[in-house]
C-alpha cells in the first residue's frame, strides 16, 4: 500500500511539473510542446519508427509548419553519444533556439546505440540512456578522429563516404520549404507526409 501512495505521488508530481512548464510557454511553444508529443507516441512508440531521425524532423517542421502556423527551424547537423571520439549525422528541430528531438527514445539496436532522451524545447521529457551532444558545424577533433579511422581501416571509407554525401545532400534539402517538400518525394507510399500526417492526426 505504502508502494502504491509513494507511486502515485511521484506521478502527480510529475504531472504538476509539467503543468507549470506548459504554463510558461508561448502559445507557439505549447502548440510544438503538444504536436511534438502526439507524434513521438504515435510514429515511435506506437508504430516503431526507429532510425528516422531524417524523417522525423523534416516531418515535425512541415507539420508544424503547414497544419499550425508554427515555424521552426530544420536542423540537420551531429551527435555524439559519448561513446566514442566520432560523430553521427543527425536532424532535429529548433523553435527560439530550443531544441526538438524525438528520434532517438528507440534505436535500431540498443546495446550498441545507445538511446537518447526525448527532448522538447530543451526539456528532459523523457531521459535515455545517453546524454547526447548536439552540433551544427562537426568539431575538428571529430572529423580527425573519423579520417583517422578510415585510414587505420577500422571504419570502411566507402560508408565513411556515402554517409558524408548523404549528409550533404539532406542538408542542402533542408535549407528550403522546396527542398523540404521534395524529401518527401522519394520515400515509400508509407512515408509520406501525407501518410505519416494521418496516422499522427
Amino acid at each position: 500500500m505504502g508502494e502504491s501512495r509513494r507511486r502515485k505521488a511521484e506521478i502527480e508530481s510529475l504531472k504538476r511539473a509539467q503543468d507549470q512548464w506548459l504554463a510558461g510557454l508561448t502559445p507557439a511553444e505549447r502548440t510544438a510542446a503538444e504536436v511534438s508529443e502526439r507524434t513521438h507516441t504515435r510514429l515511435v512508440e506506437r508504430k516503431g519508427l526507429v532510425g528516422g531521425c531524417y524523417l522525423l524532423a523534416f516531418f515535425l517542421n512541415e507539420l508544424l509548419h503547414t497544419g499550425y502556423s508554427v515555424e521552426t527551424e530544420l536542423v540537420v547537423g551531429w551527435v555524439n553519444d559519448g561513446t566514442w571520439p566520432g560523430l553521427a549525422s543527425h536532424a532535429w528541430v529548433e523553435l527560439g533556439g530550443k531544441k526538438i528531438d524525438i528520434s532517438v527514445t528507440q534505436t535500431d539496436v540498443a546495446d550498441s546505440q545507445l538511446t537518447g532522451d526525448l527532448l522538447i524545447l530543451d526539456r528532459v521529457v523523457r531521459p535515455g540512456a545517453a546524454k547526447y551532444a548536439y552540433y551544427r558545424e562537426a568539431p575538428d577533433k571529430a572529423v580527425e578522429y573519423v579520417q583517422q579511422a578510415v585510414r587505420s581501416g577500422d571504419l570502411p571509407a566507402e560508408a565513411v563516404e556515402s554517409k558524408t554525401q548523404e549528409h550533404a545532400y539532406i542538408a542542402g534539402l533542408a535549407r528550403t520549404r522546396e527542398g523540404i517538400r521534395t524529401y518527401f518525394t522519394r520515400n515509400p507510399p508509407d512515408r509520406t507526409f501525407e501518410a505519416l500526417a494521418r496516422i499522427v492526426g
